[in-house]
């Protein structure tokens, strides 16, 4: 019998005195499949069938990962293309079969900044936890777009906010207002805290 989730219809069939049954499942997974004459299996019941995910809809696809919630300077950024089947299948490639191809692409939206104006090389890193996974590193924070694509077209796009790494004392600076004071005079110290790669904390809420 097929389980409960899914729905699944059956079709009562056969040539001559050969009874079949044919059925639609659009959930992926293994199932067991009982057939029986008087309430008694037939020989070899039930039956275990796997159902495999259709053809991926690669105009479809959802991005996840990392890279979208905490990306720091100067550390991978690892994001996933996630395609699934009309049904909703997660997809799983099939050595055998076509395996969609994706590109992916990120730019620095940060105006006026050093770091802007230039692409990012972004790796792909093969199929791994459900989805395609890529790679990308900047030293600069800030906003970047991230876009992915299939056969040309644009697919899904992401902004990815990448917040400064660590404070590091030895790029970090300080001046003083005076080089001598007299006792009780007031000294104002200006402290210009970066990290390895000049980025500034950002301000506090």
């Amino acid at each position: 019998m097929l389980p409960d989730e899914g729905a699944a219809s059956l079709a009562l069939g056969g040539v001559g005195a050969l009874p079949s049954v044919s059925f639609a499942h659009t959930r992926a997974g293994t199932y067991r499949l009982g057939v029986q004459i008087a309430g008694d299996d037939i020989s070899g019941s039930p039956f275990e069938l796997s159902v495999l995910p259709d053809a991926p809809v690669a105009t479809a696809a959802a991005l996840a990962g990392g890279a979208l919630t905490a990306a720091t300077a100067g550390m991978p950024c690892e994001f996933r293309v996630v395609v699934r089947d009309r049904f909703g299948n997660d997809y799983t490639p099939d050595p055998f079969g076509d395996i969609p191809s994706f590109s992916a692409s990120v730019q620095s939206t940060n105006k006026g900044h050093a770091g802007s104006g230039g692409p990012v090389d972004v790796r792909a890193a093969g199929f791994a936890a459900g989805g395609f996974a890529f790679a990308f590193e900047v030293t600069a924070a800030g906003s970047y777009a991230l876009s992915v694509a299939h056969g040309g077209v644009d697919v899904a796009a992401a902004n990815v906010s990448v917040a400064p790494a660590a404070i590091d004392a030895a790029q970090s600076a300080s001046w003083a207002s005076a080089a001598r004071a007299a006792p009780g005079d007031a000294l104002e110290v200006l402290v210009v805290a970066v990290d390895r790669f000049g980025n500034a904390p950002p301000p506090p809420p």
